[in-house]
């Protein structure tokens, strides 16, 4: 067993992980990243050599983002130094190399791409008018005047309208993870969306509200149910905890299983279990200004790792050390990720 903070170079190739040995590791993520005690990182190496399938799901959620980042304080010095070198070493490189193609974009087309954010996050009036509200990268918890708990992701904006019939939350953009509270009142709490209200019994759930206006509301429930309510002709539906769907107005899409670390954004994470590197690349740039892209000749690489969402360049470079992938560096604002 190598000793915790090791990590042996990864390939695509290693295969395939159970999604509850995913889950586990990302588990042990979490904990050592709050409990750095001996015993604790002891613990976890115990876990690890339990079965290789372990080992090789530690590698690939710590091989990215603050567990490898934190672990280097714990090799000896001249290792850790040398890890992390070569990770900046390597980003350095390809941002040289970029700034020779940006000089030939023009002072009008940067401007451009520096405006984005202003334009892509939501509209500023909207911004202004919610109640609650994110810019891109940043995270709010919100405790509300009934108890209930509230988390919005990057990108995120709602409204608050609590009076003496009701406690309802309208989701204006964005993510939120709603944690309800019992009210002395018995007012029922609902979450309002542009297709439909979601009222929730005893319940953690999230609401995703994609950010071009028509697409599907995406509904992930942790504990409880919650009773969906389209706004066209559609019936209501109860999801139950481990479940999550898509809906519009006027239909629900499929029911699937809860895959674990879906809330891991709450904690400043992403989780992928093989999650397509487009899919993978979407999720990061909500969370990093500027463009982020994936080529079309990477788009089905697959990615399995837990990353920091707080640090989306340094989660790029990990991940050029994992799979057969340049990121590109044409900008601040511009970023670009292909095969090698």
């Amino acid at each position: 067993m190598s000793p915790p903070g090791r990590f042996a170079p990864l390939v695509p190739e290693a295969g395939a992980l159970a999604s509850t040995v995913v889950a586990e590791a990302a588990e042990w993520v979490v904990r050592l990243a709050h409990d750095d005690r001996p015993a604790t990182r002891q613990a976890c190496a115990d876990w690890r050599a339990l079965d290789p399938q372990h080992e090789l799901a530690w590698q690939r959620l710590s091989a990215l983002g603050r567990e490898l980042r934190a672990s280097a304080r714990a090799l000896p010095a001249p290792l850790a130094a040398t890890t992390l070198e070569q990770a900046r070493a390597s980003l350095r490189r390809r941002r040289r190399d970029s700034i020779k193609w940006m000089l030939g974009l023009g002072a009008v087309g940067l401007g451009a791409w520096q405006g984005r954010d202003a334009l892509q996050d939501f509209p500023a009036w909207q911004a202004l008018r919610a109640d609650l509200h994110t810019t891109t990268g940043q995270r709010s918890e919100h405790r509300l005047a009934d108890g209930s708990q509230l988390v919005l992701n990057s990108r995120s904006a709602v409204d608050i309208d609590f009076d003496e019939r009701q406690r309802r939350i309208w989701l204006r953009s964005g993510e939120i993870m709603v944690s309800t509270a019992p009210d002395a009142a018995g007012r029922p709490f609902i979450v309002s969306t542009e297709h439909g209200a979601l009222l929730p019994v005893g319940t953690r759930f999230s609401v995703r509200r994609l950010d071009t206006p028509g697409r599907p509301i995406r509904l992930a429930v942790f504990e409880g149910a919650v009773d969906i309510r389209p706004a066209g002709p559609g019936a209501a539906r109860r999801l139950p905890a481990g479940r999550q769907l898509a809906f519009t107005a006027d239909s629900l899409l499929p029911e699937r299983a809860l895959h674990p670390g879906e809330d891991a954004w709450t904690r400043g994470m992403l989780i992928a279990n093989r999650m397509p590197l487009a899919d993978f690349i979407a999720e990061l740039d909500r969370h990093r200004s500027g463009f982020l892209r994936c080529r079309a000749d990477a788009a089905e690489l697959q990615v399995t790792g837990a990353f920091p969402l707080d640090d989306i360049d340094g989660a790029l470079a990990m991940l050029e050390t994992i799979l057969p992938l340049r990121v590109e560096h044409f900008s601040r604002y511009w970023t670009t990720v292909a095969l090698r």
